[in-house]
Formats: structure tokens, C-alpha cells, sequence
């Protein structure tokens, strides 16, 4: 395919083309929801793909070559959001059916976008074989784009366009990892902690923390009335940790709640 921008009334631009076959199909049934990010998951969490073409390029590999990049794909949901996941295996299960197992979700920070998966959502495989990587400048983001990407042979205007908003996903800090909680906390009330991640360099050396990689390091730790309730009260930080005073819980709950989820 041949991939081109409309650049403003002035006509379009090539910006792409890639003559290998792609790994395309959707999902049949549901991807489950996610057990845990950051880890495997058991080889029971697995998910079927009904492949339209490519059905060569989904093989099993090794932990070591996951950990490197392989097989990763973007599970994109009727709406636009894109969850990247990676698999350990794949078998093929039927006729141009695969199933996926072994698998580590919500890659490189989407997993806000793990849950909430629907049957027949478009696959595609992330190989760099059939896949390029094409950036925007900063001034593109949140700008809606008109593409238009014909097949070799295909005439321009037969080809079906299509409108795509950069959100600049690549450029947000990841979210912390391994919440925790402490009580009572220093000096009272809830001490409330997690490790950061980093989106860039991110080996452990010497056992200290991955580097920052971010300008500045700050955090919003919003206190709610349960899963999904009323913001009660945002707590401010520049470090990994934050304490929710005794002061400020009487004043929200009347006391120490039962129950904490974080």
C-alpha cells in the first residue's frame, strides 16, 4: 500500500509505502480482562483472532524475545482506543484462526485501554517486517487528518479515505506501578506509595531506580468515594509518596474507612 496525507487544499503527500503483507484479522470473542499488567499472564488468559491475512506470521516465541519487542499487536476497540499486547504462543486453532496465549498486556503505557475489550475488534500485527513507524510533529496532536491508502495497482480515487487524530500516547509519563498503601502513616492518618515507571531507558542498574526521563517528577493522587466516585480531595506530590492526613479523612469520612482500594 501506498499511503498518502491531504496536505490542506493543496493536494496530497506520499508519506509511506510498504509493499509487505500485513498481519490483519479481529478478535473472536472478548479479549478477557486483564488478571495483571506488567507480568505474564496465565496461559489459560488467551484470546482467538479470526486472521484475514498473514496467518504465517503469528508463531510462538521465547520470554527473551518478547522482553526484546516480538510479537506485539495493537488491539484497537470500536472507538479508537488501542491496547498493545504481546503473546508467547500462537496456535493455529482452525481455518485461518489463531489463538493467543501467554500474554503480557497494556505495553508501552495503554493500559488504561485494557479493559472493556468487545468481540470483532481489528488486530493488527506490529511486525517491523510489514509495519512503519511514520511521527508527527508536536503541532499535529489532537489535529484530525485525512489519509487515503491505496493498494499497489489501485487507482487514487477508488480508495477509501479516512480520518485519523494524533493524541501524542508516546509522550505521556507511564502511570506508577505496585500502589501501596501504609497504616497508620507518618506521621498519621494513610501513607499512600508506588514506584514510577519510565517511558525511555528503562534497565535497572545497580539497583537503583530507572531514570526519570521527564523534565520534572509530580504527582495527583485524587481521593474518591469508592471506584469511579466523587473526587473528595487531590493530594499533591514531587516524590513516590504521600501522606493522607488523619485531619483530612475526618473531614471526608468521619473516620477511617473500613475498606481502602488503591
Amino acid at each position: 500500500r501506498v499511503l498518502y496525507i491531504q496536505e490542506g487544499t493543496s493536494g496530497v503527500n506520499n508519506i509511506g509505502t510498504s509493499t509487505a503483507e500485513a498481519a490483519i484479522g479481529v478478535t473472536d470473542g472478548a479479549i478477557p480482562e486483564p488478571t495483571t499488567v506488567g507480568r505474564f499472564e496465565n496461559d489459560d488468559a488467551s484470546f482467538v483472532i479470526q486472521v484475514d491475512t498473514g496467518e504465517d506470521q503469528f508463531e510462538s516465541t521465547t520470554v527473551e524475545n518478547i522482553l526484546a519487542g516480538a510479537n506485539l499487536l495493537a488491539a484497537i476497540k470500536a472507538n479508537g482506543e488501542t491496547e498493545l499486547i504481546q503473546f508467547r504462543k500462537a496456535v493455529l486453532t482452525g481455518t485461518s484462526t489463531v489463538t493467543v496465549s501467554g500474554l503480557l498486556r497494556g505495553r508501552r503505557g495503554t493500559e488504561p485501554y485494557a479493559t472493556g475489550h468487545t468481540d470483532g475488534e481489528t488486530v493488527v500485527l506490529l511486525s517491523t517486517a510489514s509495519t512503519q513507524l511514520l511521527s508527527n510533529a508536536r503541532t499535529d496532536i489532537n489535529a484530525a487528518m485525512d489519509y487515503v491508502a491505496p493498494t499497489i495497482g489501485q487507482l487514487f480515487e477508488s480508495a477509501t479515505g479516512f480520518t485519523f487524530t494524533p493524541t501524542g500516547e508516546d509522550l505521556k509519563p507511564y502511570s506508577p506501578a505496585q500502589v501501596d498503601i501504609a497504616v497508620p502513616g507518618t506521621p498519621d492518618g494513610v501513607d499512600i506509595s508506588w514506584l514510577r515507571r519510565t517511558r525511555i531507558g528503562g534497565e535497572m542498574v545497580d539497583d537503583m531506580d530507572v531514570p526519570l526521563s521527564e523534565q520534572s517528577e509530580n504527582y495527583e493522587v485524587d481521593i474518591l468515594v469508592g471506584p469511579g466516585g466523587t473526587v473528595f480531595r487531590t493530594l499533591m506530590t514531587s516524590t513516590d509518596s504521600v501522606n493522607y492526613s488523619d485531619a483530612d479523612i475526618t473531614t471526608d469520612f468521619g473516620a477511617l474507612p473500613a475498606i481502602l482500594d488503591v
